[in-house]
């Protein structure tokens, strides 16, 4: 292999862990152009690369879930921003983490002051909600994203920009033209049946992230995962569901 051949096969192993063009031009030496037409010409696009950066988020997001979970067993009846000292985490990332199951896990404290986001933290939880939940994305659709990652309600948002259509505007999301929510309303049974369908394809893994890039590989309209793990409180709850009711079909059989 020449030394073009391998510097752009690095390029392409970098565009997939989520690294950006600048970045990957910054550490060969070239523009983020020259990148870019690099990287198209192996099939590379700005959406690869964009939902590349979202999977590298979120693993980063389940790992400081897992820490988090690890570290207030042992430290039982402490607040977060107890746990996000002790771990060196940024103020909110607790939340962000652990979303609904903070309240579960930790205690409130007076000094845990509400969380203040940004616009920049804002727009990166509607992009990456987005990536997921599809676009446009309706406030329930975002909810639920946040109800399994964490991050600012739709609520809160609406507060911020003034509506949840500015808010998505202002983060550069497309938004519905009517009113109404169009959102599709999946069955607790039709749920179970695409779950089915997922853990029985031979490359499964079984994680949330794994299962949103198969539901974008098929042809057919699949629940995002969040919508899942939100319907059944969690993504573990979801998949023992679908097991018990694959196992009930296969003893019937």
């Amino acid at each position: 292999m020449n030394d073009v051949a391998q510097r752009n096969g690095a390029m392409l192993a970098m565009a997939k862990t989520g690294m950006t063009y600048e970045e990957i031009g910054g550490t060969y030496g070239v523009t983020r152009e020259r990148v870019r037409q690099i990287l198209k010409n192996v099939g590379v696009t700005g959406s690869t690369t964009r939902r590349a950066r979202a999977e590298a988020k979120l693993g980063v997001l389940s790992a400081d879930r897992a820490h988090i979970l690890e570290w207030a067993k042992h430290n039982p009846g402490l607040a977060a921003r107890d746990a996000e000292e002790a771990l060196g985490l940024e103020a909110g990332r607790v939340n962000q983490a652990l979303g609904a199951d903070v309240s579960r896990v930790f205690i409130w404290k007076a000094h845990n002051a509400k969380v203040r986001y940004t616009e920049e933290v804002i727009f990166e939880a509607l992009r990456s909600a987005s990536i997921l939940q599809g676009a446009p994305m309706s406030k329930a659709a975002y909810d639920e994203y946040v109800e399994v990652f964490g991050g600012p309600t739709s609520i809160l948002l609406t507060q911020r920009f003034g509506s949840w259509k500015a808010a998505c505007r202002a983060a550069g999301l497309a938004v519905h033209a009517e009113r109404g929510n169009t959102k599709r309303r999946w069955s607790q049974g039709q749920l179970v049946e695409v779950l089915i369908d997922y853990l029985s394809s031979p490359t499964a893994r079984g994680t949330l992230d794994d299962y949103g890039r198969w539901a974008a590989e098929v042809k057919a309209v699949r629940p995002s995962g969040p919508t899942i793990a939100f319907r059944f409180g969690s993504w573990t709850a979801a998949k023992r569901a679908a097991l018990a009711a694959a196992g009930a079909v296969v003893i019937a059989a």
